[in-house]
């Protein structure tokens, strides 16, 4: 495997584990509603986790071609990785908009008085 100028961004890596958190704990989240559950709302529940499973063993596969160095599946790795890390930071500044939006702001009204 040739290694010549093959770097790999760790900062990418470190957002994909996040995500692989993440889509663990809807993994698990499903597994309980399946558990939970009969009939045909068991089975709609199965379908979710097996949609979450599948998600999680793909995004695993893509990090560790990635990380291994395979340099014909490297761009549409890096694109992959990009579109997601892409998604968290969006994901992010929504919910610091949001923060800001609920912030109450302080007022100090000078009275006759002072």
């Amino acid at each position: 495997m040739p290694m010549g100028n093959y770097r790999i961004d760790y900062v990418l890596v470190r957002e994909m584990a996040k995500a692989f958190s993440e889509e663990t704990f809807d993994c698990v989240k499903a597994e309980g509603l399946v558990n939970t559950s009969v009939g045909p709302t068991q089975d709609a529940h199965r379908l979710i986790l097996n949609d979450h499973l599948w998600r999680l063993q793909d995004k695993i596969g893509k990090l560790w071609l990635y990380v291994s160095g395979s340099e014909e599946f490297e761009p549409i790795i890096q694109n992959q990785m990009n579109r997601e890390k892409d998604e968290m930071e969006r994901k992010a500044l929504v919910e610091k908009e949001e923060a800001k939006k609920n912030e109450v702001e302080t007022i100090v009204v000078p009275t006759i008085n002072e």
